[in-house]
């Protein structure tokens, strides 16, 4: 743990135990075994939440981060694994987003690292809207602020009308976007069941600030 100690104490001086302008705290938090119910914090330099677009060289990246999304998604719809163990799909679902006029894939990126992508397009029947077709951020990186910032960044490049579906079982991610939009919105959006194609889905429906 000395290496630990070293980093957090030199962590704790450059940027006062970890707490940044405003009082918001960025960084890990450790509990100190040697001093019970002390915690240091370990400032994180990467904190800065972005979102750029995926260029068509990058999309084995994409499809590597899609897996992990497919494997989210398992617990709640029927998925099948290939021979090789990963998640089959219908490899246009990325492709499009590489064409002209079919939508933006975005990286969501904490500092430097990525921590998710979006992909918005608009939607099939109804063109004037934006959809969110998929939304991913790691598990490392819940919690942490990254999904709203990335919501705001999208609304805030793409302006109109918007919705997001979310599939009815996936309890997590409705609580997860009823947050997030009312934050951004004011409280001014509208939530709804009803079915896409043969899943019953949320679908909260909004327009950007």
């Amino acid at each position: 743990m000395g290496w630990l100690r070293d980093i957090a104490c030199r962590a704790a001086a450059y940027h006062g135990c970890g707490v940044l302008a405003g009082g918001r705290v960025c960084g890990v938090a450790i509990d100190r075994r040697d001093r019970p119910g002390y915690r240091v914090v370990i400032a994180d330099p990467r904190g800065s939440i972005t979102l750029t677009a995926i260029v068509p060289g990058q999309r084995g990246t994409l499809a590597n981060l899609y897996q992990l999304y497919l494997h989210d998604m398992s617990a709640f719809v029927s998925l099948e694994l290939d021979t090789s163990g990963r998640f089959v799909f219908d490899g246009d679902t990325l492709d499009q987003y590489f064409r002209a006029a079919g939508g933006t894939a975005y990286f969501i990126r904490y500092g430097r690292a990525i921590a998710g992508f979006v992909l918005v397009r608009r939607y099939p029947p109804s063109p004037s809207i934006f959809d969110i077709e998929q939304f991913f951020v790691l598990r490392g990186y819940r919690g942490l602020g990254v999904g709203r910032q990335a919501l705001a960044g999208c609304l805030a490049r793409h302006p109109g009308r918007w919705q997001i579906r979310v599939m009815h079982e996936n309890r997590p991610a409705q609580a997860f976007w009823q947050r997030a939009i009312a934050e951004l919105t004011g409280g001014r959006y509208v939530q709804a069941e009803a079915c896409d194609g043969d899943l019953p889905m949320c679908f909260f429906t909004f327009a950007s600030p």
